[in-house]
């Protein structure tokens, strides 16, 4: 399958995970070197998070030369960490459609399956995300994958979108369904109602656009 090692974005390390689950396991507060011993994360990585964590109250400070770090009540807390700001604020959890959001940014050019490995969603989460930005025009197709080949249709972000998620609204108004998305960034909104026409920005086919996708 043609795509999955082609993925052209940069990320960094993560650390967050391993961390976290170092300072789970630590059966007694913790230095920054042991903590860089059991999670292999950098140093300099390793005390960023810790700040935020210890100013939203996940992590206790002890002090001392050195400085050892202890979870607060480790059978309470999460398996994986939360989201913390640089205030300390504890933020929603990143949802699906906000990781494949991020990666479209990022990416600006990618198919089907670097979206899938980027925001690590399900194949049926990306198509359908995929579906409703092209319909609604904040997303266009580049070019046209062929299953013969074994190629991906190509994607690109349509004009400048700002970093807020699409919202993908539907329901029930006067006895008919709707689906709309709407652009938080701006307060846009695009009618992607089964029926309608699509956006014009969106190419044609867009039934078959993403189910056959390659």
């Amino acid at each position: 399958m043609s795509g999955y090692y082609k993925l052209r974005v940069a990320t960094e390390p993560r650390c967050s995970v391993p961390l976290w689950q170092a300072l789970r396991a630590a059966g007694a507060p913790a230095t920054i070197p042991e903590l860089h011993v059991m999670s292999r994360a950098r140093p300099q990585a390793i005390c960023l998070r810790l700040g935020r964590w210890v100013r939203a109250g996940l992590v206790h400070d002890l002090g001392g030369r050195p400085k050892r770090f202890v979870m607060s009540d480790p059978a309470a807390q999460p398996s994986l960490p939360p989201r913390v700001g640089a205030s300390g604020a504890v933020l929603p959890a990143r949802t699906a459609r906000d990781r494949m959001w991020t990666a479209m940014r990022v990416l600006r050019s990618f198919d089907l399956p670097q979206l899938m490995m980027a925001a690590q969603v399900t194949r049926r989460s990306a198509e359908d995300f995929i579906n409703c930005l092209l319909r609604a025009g904040m997303l266009r197709r580049a070019y046209r994958g062929n299953s013969r080949r074994g190629d991906w249709s190509l994607y690109q972000l349509a004009g400048r979108r700002g970093p807020k998620t699409p919202i993908v609204s539907h329901g029930r108004r006067d006895g008919r369904r709707f689906r709309h998305v709407i652009d938080p960034n701006d307060g846009e909104i695009f009618d992607i109602t089964p029926g309608r026409r699509a956006h014009p920005a969106a190419t044609s086919s867009l039934s078959s656009e993403v189910n056959h996708a390659r």
